[in-house]
Order: structure tokens, then sequence, then C-alpha cells
């Protein structure tokens, strides 16, 4: 294994752009942008990508690809994003948010790129793993970091994960946080830390998915916010307050099965400030199945999102399910 490292901005293909001007960094090499911008106008395969200093390298720099180019390779944020993927690339690897600079990303996917494999938050604040917009596909599980805002994926703007997602060590430290019309098939568990909930889900993201809470109060399976929905069912954690789903103003959840068996518990808790939200479990196991607000609407009247025959809701990566209707700011149209 050698640490290779550009040395120049420039193409990945030339072998100008690399530390010896001899060759091109091959399968067994650690690869730093070494504060210069690498652009990947080709496949590649190599251990990692780096904006982290290495023996050598210094932090800083970046990869973005060049077409629809296959990269290989494991992604580590340092000072800087590391790897961007545009129109069409492919990530291969898994990703991993900066340990020592806020908000910078292992990989951010963007203009139907697609990043095949899992993310972690960092351990600086909101040092995503991966950040997905614009079209982006994850096929891969997302794991919250242990700094607060350092989610394992960051999801926006039609952009689709199809993975499992856990809250990390750290308040707000999200599995997933799925907004403006994303959609998260998957299943989502609380973490270690109150507030590190498995999936965050507002401003009409969508939620495929089974929820389960965690191993502290507070540290929800799912949270419902802002016209999110969720289709899936919701186990209360193994304390009080570790709710499998969290519902707040103007959340939709249709539950097949809520669960709860520990005290405070509750597979849903929809308590105050949740008017306009809509909840309707088909079935309760448990003394602590529900915790709901009088005000929340526990019909199908008010909810066109579902009909009879719908599915979702199984934990099963990328089943959608039937009677989805158009959203629109959030609101179910």
């Amino acid at each position: 294994m050698a640490e290779r490292y550009a040395e120049a901005t420039g193409p990945w293909s030339d072998i100008m752009t690399w530390d010896g001007f001899l060759d091109l960094p091959t399968a067994g090499d650690t690869v730093h942008a070494n504060g210069f911008t690498v652009t990947i106008d080709q496949d590649v395969t190599v251990i990692s990508l780096n904006t982290i200093a290495g023996a050598t390298a210094a932090a800083g720099g970046g990869f973005t690809t060049s077409g629809a180019r296959t990269v290989t390779a494991d992604t580590f944020a340092g000072t800087t994003n590391c790897l961007t993927l545009n129109s069409g690339g492919v990530q291969i690897g898994e990703s991993k948010g900066s340990a020592t600079t806020p908000a910078r990303f292992g990989t951010i996917i963007i203009s139907g790129g697609i990043q095949n494999g899992n993310s972690t938050g960092g351990s600086a604040g909101s040092a995503y793993g991966s950040s997905i917009s614009s079209g982006g596909i994850q096929n891969g599980n997302s794991t919250g970091g242990s700094a607060g805002g350092a989610y394992g994926s960051s999801i926006n703007s039609g952009a689709i994960q199809n993975g499992n997602s856990t809250g990390g060590s750290a308040g707000s430290a999200y599995g997933s946080s799925v907004n403006s019309g994303a959609i998260q098939n998957g299943n989502s568990t609380g973490g270690s830390s109150s507030g590190a909930y498995g999936s965050s889900i507002g401003s009409g993201g969508i939620q495929n998915g089974n929820s389960t809470g965690g191993s502290v109060s507070g540290s929800y399976g799912t949270n419902i916010s802002g016209g999110g929905i969720q289709n899936g069912n919701a186990t209360g954690g193994s304390v009080s307050g570790a709710y499998g789903t969290s519902i707040s103003s103007g959340a939709r959840l249709k539950c097949p099965v809520a669960t709860g068996t520990t005290a405070g518990a509750y597979g849903v808790s929809a308590t105050a400030g949740t008017n306009r939200s809509i909840v309707v479990i088909d079935s309760e196991v448990g003394a602590y199945a529900k915790n709901l607000d009088p005000t929340v609407d526990t019909t199908t009247d008010n909810m066109p999102l579902f009909d009879t025959s719908g599915g979702g809701g199984g934990g099963t990566p990328g089943a959608l399910p039937g009677g989805l209707h158009a959203i629109s700011d959030g609101v179910i149209g």
C-alpha cells in the first residue's frame, strides 16, 4: 500500500497531476488531494480518496467526477469535502464525514450520481457522511456520527436513499435527515444519545420503513415534522421516552403495527403541538403502543395519501406505498 497525492490541479488521467510524475495511482493506493482539485476523467479503483492529511500529503483539495465515471474507493473528508459525484458518476465504497472540520462531507451526490455504499457522520458538527440531492441516489445504510448535526446521510431535493439508518452518539446526529421531497426506503433505529434519531423526516420527506426507538430517552427511531411522511411499523425502545416514532405538527404516519412494551417507550407518540397531524394505526401490541394528543386525526378521512390496497410500511427497501399522491410544499394533494 502506497500513499499517493496530487502535485497539481488537473485530470486524474495525466501523470503530471501526481507525485513523481511517472504513473497513476493504482488499486493498492490511498490517494490524497493534497490541497489540489483532481477531476476524475476515467474509471478508478483505489483503497481510498482523502482530503485528510497523510504522512506526506497535506489536508484539503478534493475530487470530482467528469461524466459517467465509476469510482471504487472509500472517501474520507478532512478540511474540505472529499468526492463530488456528478452527471451519472458512481461510487462503490463507503463515505465518512470530517473528524476535524464542520460541514465537510465524505461524498456529495448530485445530478443523478449514485453511491453504492454506507455512510457515517463524522466527529465535527454537520459533517455528513453523504450529502445527496438533485436526483442523487444512495444504495447503502447510514449512521450518525459523534457530533451534533453529523448525519450519516442528508437527503434532499428528490434524492433517494435505499438503506437503513441508525442514530449516532450525540444529539442531532441523525442516521438520515430526509427533506424536500426526498425518499428513504429503509428502517430506522434510534442511537445512543438523546436526540440521535434514526431518521428525521420533515418538509415533505418520505420514509418507507419501520422505526425502533433506541436505548436512551429521546432517541427516537423516527422523528416526523413539517409535513413529513412515514409508512411503516413503529416500536418503542428499551427505556421510557425512546419512542419508535415521534410526531409533530403537520406530520403523517400510516402504521400497520405499533408496539410498546416498556413503560413510556411508546411505539407512536404524538403529543402537544401536533395540530394538522394524521396518525392511522391498524394494530397495537403492548400497553404502550401509542400516546396521541386529542388534536391528532386518527381516521383516514383526511389522508388521501393511502388507499385500502396500499402497500408500504413493511420495511422493504424500494417498496413505495400504493395510493401515493403528489406532495407540494409538504402538503398532501
